[in-house]
């Protein structure tokens, strides 16, 4: 049928073993990329009960950059998964915002002190990025990130969900999830089926530029 994914009319590429693995009672994510996406999600998945595994391409962990802030779009979540409070100890609260153009003059102040917090319910957040890094890295078990994987390839269908990892393993699940960043694997393999399809959007072929 026209527009029909090739997933859901052709035979599955999985051998029956590999079919055999993704048959689970509850759903299996594979978590792509072990950035603070990647983790934050863990976290959320281990609150629900829901089986996953992490898998960073990073023969070990390094926390990097500088300062980040959050806000009420996701403080409220921080909250129900019980970080809010240790986020706190690491953060200070932005009391104003000062924007420059090109030549760094100062074209505005924007200052909300007094009244964010009774407004929204929550500061706006300053933090150092690793901190932030550590305390989720924290709420995630051990066993369940896997590093030095760096995913090549990924396939998914009605059998279920696979990536190949550069060192040849292969792993099974249900969900595939892209969190890998910039140079995302999963999202090259994504791309090249949609190209080997024609599925692929024109504007997703062009290279990014800025305009």
């Amino acid at each position: 049928m026209a527009g029909q994914s090739r997933y859901e009319t052709q035979e599955p590429r999985f051998t029956e073993e590999e079919a055999a693995n993704c048959k689970r009672p509850s759903p299996h994510v594979l978590i792509v990329g072990a950035g603070l996406g990647g983790l934050y999600l863990a976290i959320l998945l281990e609150e629900a009960n829901i089986s996953y595994q992490v898998f960073e391409r990073a023969a070990q962990i390094k926390p990097l950059g500088s300062v980040l802030s959050l806000n009420c779009n996701i403080l409220p979540s921080f909250e129900q998964l019980n970080l809010y409070e240790d986020l706190l100890k690491i953060a200070l609260p932005v009391t104003s915002t000062i924007f420059y153009d090109e030549s760094l003059k100062q074209i505005a102040d924007l200052s909300f002190a007094e009244n964010l917090k009774k407004i929204l319910g929550y500061d706006f957040l300053a933090f150092p990025r690793p901190e932030l890094y550590d305390l989720l890295l924290s709420r995630v078990p051990k066993e369940k990130i896997l590093l030095g994987k760096k995913v090549m390839s990924i396939l998914q269908n009605k059998e279920g969900a696979m990536i190949r990892c550069s060192d040849n393993t292969n792993y099974h699940g249900d969900i595939i999830v892209g969190a890998d960043g910039a140079y995302s694997g999963v999202r090259q393999s994504l791309y090249k089926q949609l190209s080997e399809e024609k599925m692929l959007p024109a504007c997703d072929a062009e290279q990014m530029a800025i305009k």
